[in-house]
């Protein structure tokens, strides 16, 4: 009988014990009646007010000398009727583990994390808390942080994944499906297509065609082709070739003209866009400003061509106004291409163009012309794609040859298109490298082989 009551004491105080426990986890020491106003939060260089909301429960909060923080909190709910308070980020031990953004002040809020800790509750002035997610290339927009991951992609990559393991992969033409990211590549075709190497670097190829698309031979020249007498580029002809006809004085002299008046309009434009001024750019090219397009263009063009390099604000601001308002000589350049010349010159040089001669040579670029800088290790690397390509070395005196090595080398754009020289250039580059053009350096060489005029 005595050891029936000890047992049934035993239960009653093991239990007693168990919901005093609980009790104490439940973090609920603190319980907001009603919405509470915390003065005084330290926000940027000034203070502002923000929000607990009723029924907020918590271990304790404190506030003191600008600092709002929150111990063990349980379901926990703040906020800010202060319209400059963009978002609220909640840290842990210095790294933030929890934003959510104002979009509606006095009734926007974020709930902080139920884990044990010691929270403290940042108002912030940066509206997207996407800004916490690690950059990925050819990402457009991001998830909600914390997910993170791409949600969705720019033109010529497609969005593969979901959540925070979504990343953006270069677009393989035919493809149905595509390896998870971030290996990529085709991973199954569409009906006609066989799928051709594997993992990243797998593309599809049409049924039977293997390997055996044509090299082009003695394609007609266009744009690309350079004079070595003048040191000019000559629209599909060498002067030669102009002093064979009838009228060899007036067009070698048309032409002549026509590239010394080029040439000033670029010097003339380099000091144009070097400091960033947009006001000085909508004047000379008759524009209003776009502050919408601006920020898109940032967002799509210039963030991930500033990637990994340390770019002042008037360096950010030249390479926005470049691609969202171009100059007289560039309006023929869609916004995407002129951004592409800017990562072009990026890739030649290892820099941004940043210096009036710099910005010179990146819109030299840009008209077809040859830069005046020149990097000798970029040209080496040309000269061994060009041998890749052209299973030979090329001969620097040859215009042609020289052409291409300078467009792979310093990704030199045409003044006139030509669609079905490129189409048949990307399909060469596919056989000899095995994947899709999706860099800027693999598209020069594309450029070089629909416009330079060598051939095997």
């Amino acid at each position: 009988m005595r050891n029936n009551i000890i047992k049934k004491f035993c239960i009653i105080v093991c239990i007693t014990l168990l919901f005093s426990t609980a009790v104490l986890a439940a973090t609920n020491d603190f319980t907001a009646n009603s919405d509470i106003i915390v003065s005084g939060v330290t926000f940027g260089t000034g203070y502002t007010n923000m929000i607990i909301f009723n029924g907020s429960t918590a271990e304790s909060w404190q506030f003191n000398n600008g600092t709002f923080i929150v111990t063990n909190p349980g379901t926990f709910k703040v906020g800010s009727a202060d319209s400059s308070v963009k978002s609220f980020r909640i840290l842990l031990n210095g790294s933030t583990v929890a934003c959510d953004e104002n979009t509606n002040p006095g009734v926007s809020y974020t709930t902080l994390p139920t884990d044990p800790g010691i929270y403290t509750i940042q108002p912030s002035s940066t509206s997207d808390c996407t800004d916490l997610c690690s950059s990925i290339t050819g990402a457009l927009t991001y998830n909600d942080y914390p997910t993170c991951g791409a949600a969705s992609c720019v033109a010529g990559y497609v969005l593969v994944g979901s959540g925070s393991s979504a990343g953006c992969c270069p677009t393989v033409e035919h493809a149905l499906s595509y390896n998870s990211y971030p290996t990529c590549g085709a991973a199954s075709c569409e009906s006609g297509y066989a799928l051709s190497g594997s993992g990243s670097s797998a593309t599809c190829v049409a049924v039977g065609s293997g390997s055996s698309i044509p090299f082009p031979q003695n394609i007609q020249t266009t744009y690309q082709v350079y004079d070595p007498k003048t040191g000019k580029l000559i629209e599909g002809f060498l002067e030669e070739d102009i002093k064979k006809s009838k009228t060899t004085q007036p067009a070698t002299k048309t032409i002549i003209n026509k590239y010394d008046e080029q040439w000033k309009q670029i010097i003339n434009e380099g000091k144009l866009i070097y400091n960033g001024d947009v006001n000085k750019v909508l004047n000379e090219m008759g524009l209003k400003r776009n502050l919408t397009q601006e920020a898109e263009n940032r967002l799509k063009y210039v963030k991930p061509i500033i990637e990994n390099i340390k770019a002042d604000t008037e360096t950010v601001n030249a390479i926005t106004n470049f691609i969202t308002y171009g100059t007289k000589s560039t309006l023929f350049l869609g916004t995407g291409e002129r951004a592409g010349v800017v990562n072009s010159y990026k890739s030649a040089f290892g820099k941004l163009p940043r210096t009036e001669e710099e910005w010179r040579d990146c819109i030299a670029i840009a008209n077809g012309r040859w830069p005046t800088e020149r990097n000798e290790i970029t040209e080496k690397n040309a000269t061994n794609a060009f041998k890749k390509i052209y299973l030979r070395e090329p001969d620097r005196l040859n215009p042609h040859d020289d052409a291409a090595v300078v467009i792979i080398a310093y990704g030199l754009r045409p003044q006139t298109r030509d669609l079905n020289k490129e189409k048949f250039a990307i399909k060469v580059f596919r056989t000899i490298y095995g994947y899709s053009p999706s860099s800027s350096e693999a598209w020069d060489i594309v450029r070089a082989i629909a416009y330079s005029g060598a051939s095997r």
